[in-house]
């Protein structure tokens, strides 16, 4: 249900033109030629006000630097001029007992000068130059907490096709679970939220110093109170770079369902998404030895009618999925999410900088 109704929001376009003054925060941690890339990316945002009859932008950049060396601070003079305010806040030093990019974040909560905060990583790039009024259209509609995608760039071979169908699918999950009114996550690479939805959940505190979840632990503390908007128009996706290595996607992995565990809303919710991901394939196949008609109608049901809505939104979304692609990682994902899931209980994630 959740996907279907997901599929019908992605077919309407209708957007709301905002006029809301944003703040887009990147927090880097130096070294990245792709952060250039999307500084000229967002130069080009089609986001404006009207001052004294001329059009200006209508948004900063505020560039979160993490313990920046002193060849990483050059970088600074080689970035382009632009036709809109970058501020920088430089962090030299991480306190004791805060995670990394907690503390960025919520240094760059109380920094910027405006209410409305979108967010994104220095390795990502949005899809359009309408990405921040999409974005911020749905504050118009008086959303606290913005939810957007990030799929990863296509590349060639089976782990990047792998890796990129299961953050589809995890994105299917929390989008569609939103829609129908049962929102629980959002992703830190392409999602907003009001400065007063921070500090009424009162920002960081009680996970300000566990690993990895500055996005979805935060927003999760705002599951049933705030209120959740979607952009789920395909200028609205932010594309960002895939990891290249299967260890690196275990180590990610692990870091999520670590985070997952520390739902303080709907963890029942998302405790049967993860069940039902796990067990649908066995349940099938059992029915098809015990009912066997019943068995075929539901392997029918999900290839013609699931599979094909999943593949449409694939589409729509300009993702490279072919609809046999799809229907193929789709049998591969339970056995890939046991397997992470497995891993996940017996061991502890790597401790990684962010």
């Amino acid at each position: 249900m959740g996907l279907l109704t997901l599929s019908f929001k992605v077919w309407n376009k209708e957007t709301l033109e905002s006029k809301l003054p944003v703040t887009v925060v990147v927090c880097s941690k130096g070294g990245r030629d792709s952060l250039t890339t999307l500084l000229r990316n967002l130069e080009d945002q089609n986001y404006y006000k009207l001052v004294n009859g001329n059009l200006v932008k209508n948004f900063s950049v505020l560039l979160v630097a993490d313990r920046w060396t002193k060849a990483e601070l050059a970088l600074l003079e080689k970035l382009p001029t632009p036709l809109f305010q970058i501020q920088v806040l430089f962090i030299d030093e991480i306190p004791e007992g805060w995670d990394a990019k907690k503390y960025l974040i919520d240094r760059a909560v109380s920094f910027a000068e405006t209410e409305h905060l979108l967010f994104t990583d220095d390795d990502c790039l949005p899809k359009s130059r309408f990405w921040i009024q999409k974005m911020a259209a749905e504050w118009e509609k008086g959303a606290d907490i913005v939810v957007g995608f990030s799929p990863y760039n296509v590349m060639s071979g089976l782990l990047n096709y792998l890796f990129r169908f299961e953050t589809y699918t995890l994105g299917l999950q929390f989008l569609g679970s939103g829609v129908l009114g049962m929102p629980y996550m959002a992703l830190g690479r392409n999602m907003g939220y009001t400065k007063t939805f921070y500090f009424a959940v009162k920002g960081m505190q009680g996970i300000g110093n566990l690993k990895g979840g500055d996005d979805d632990l935060l927003t999760n503390k705002g599951a049933e109170k705030a209120v959740w908007g979607f952009a789920l128009d395909a200028s609205a996706l932010v594309w960002s770079e895939p990891v290249n290595s299967f260890k690196a996607w275990k180590r990610q992995k692990l870091r999520h369902f670590k985070a997952g565990t520390r739902y303080s809303h709907r963890q029942f919710y998302v405790g049967c998404l993860a069940a039902y991901e796990i067990l649908r394939l066995p349940l099938i196949i059992l029915f098809l030895f015990i009912m066997p008609e019943y068995g075929i109608g539901l392997v029918a049901f999900r290839i013609l009618v699931y599979n094909t809505l999943q593949w449409w939104v694939a589409k729509k979304w300009e993702l490279g999925f072919s609809w046999i692609q799809i229907v193929v990682a789709d049998i591969v994902y339970p056995f890939l999410y046991l397997y992470f899931g497995v891993l996940a209980f017996f061991h502890k994630p790597e401790e990684k900088p962010w």
